[in-house]
């Protein structure tokens, strides 16, 4: 029981590590940044689309961003884009 924690640990490990090196990518692309301001512009309950949240740097959760992130708008009811603050 315990490898199979461990296990689960080290994957969730792997996954925000490559979650941030993508982000950093992202965040070097000037066109995608300006495409990311011009979404954290827009008001909160702004109709946003799945790939325009992804470009974004965020991503359409279920219910409610976690703590640390923003809300940008909502991807469907009850479904908001949540982007994670810089410096958190």
């Amino acid at each position: 029981m315990r490898v199979l924690l461990l296990l689960f640990a080290l994957l969730f490990l792997v996954f925000q590590v490559q979650a941030q090196h993508k982000a950093q990518e992202e965040a070097q692309d000037p066109a995608l940044q300006d495409e990311a301001e011009a979404v954290m512009a827009a008001p909160e309950n702004t109709p946003i689309s799945r790939s325009n949240c992804k470009r974004s740097g965020a991503t359409c959760r279920v219910g409610f961003c976690f703590g640390g992130e923003i809300k940008l708008g909502s991807c469907a009811f009850l479904r908001p884009c949540c982007k994670e603050l810089p410096g958190l």
